[in-house]
């Protein structure tokens, strides 16, 4: 009895597959997600650093807009009293002087002192003709010996104009008798320079 044939072929096994392959899968896919949280924590991290330097570049302009505040504030405030002390310094210059010009003689008693002297009455003109018109010549005094007359208006002395007694009294006081001064005198539409020759106060007339 012959043995069962052969010829039938066995079933074929079918190739099974490594479980090495989606393991590795598997850990790629893990190092990519490590890599992507990594790479978001870095993202973050940066971020906030810029917004750090953003806070701290206004922190300073802010802090440069406050010192420029306070420096100008402060100039104004050295401003206002330095204009305070000059102002109390013209106040007290002021009242200084008011106190001198109280002590001096009154402009009455100048403009006769200088009257005397010069041998006549004068009175402050400050109309379109300014200068000082002269309203008494004395007989003998020195506007008399220079031919100055009644009506004649002078309106300056050795080139300095005169407009009131009192300006021809503080120039007066620095002549001396006998010297000449040059009176400019304006008369009939005229002006004339008169050389006057100064005497002494008890020699004027007066």
């Amino acid at each position: 009895m012959s043995s069962p044939s052969k010829s039938a072929s066995s079933p074929t096994k079918s190739p099974t597959k490594s479980p090495l392959v989606p393991a590795a899968a598997s850990k790629f896919t893990s190092r990519e997600e490590k890599r992507a949280k990594v790479q978001a924590s870095l993202d973050k991290i940066s971020k906030l650093k810029t917004e750090q330097t953003q806070r701290e570049k206004e922190y300073r302009a802010l802090k440069a807009e406050q010192e420029k505040r306070e420096r100008e504030t402060q100039t104004a405030l050295i401003a206002a009293k330095q204009k305070s002390d000059k102002q109390e310094f013209f106040e007290q210059m002021q009242k200084q002087k008011e106190e001198q010009e109280a002590k001096k003689p009154s402009s009455n008693s100048s403009s006769r002192t200088a009257s005397v002297r010069l041998g006549m009455q004068l009175k402050g003109l400050t109309g379109a003709l300014k200068g000082l018109r002269v309203t008494e010549v004395v007989s003998g005094g020195a506007a008399y010996r220079a031919d100055i007359q009644v009506g004649d208006l002078i309106k300056a002395v050795d080139g300095k104009l005169v407009q009131t007694t009192e300006e021809l009294g503080k120039l007066h006081v620095n002549f001396k008798v006998g010297q000449t001064a040059i009176f400019q005198t304006y008369r009939s539409g005229t002006t004339m320079p008169i050389p006057v020759n100064f005497v002494a106060a008890d020699s004027a007339g007066h």
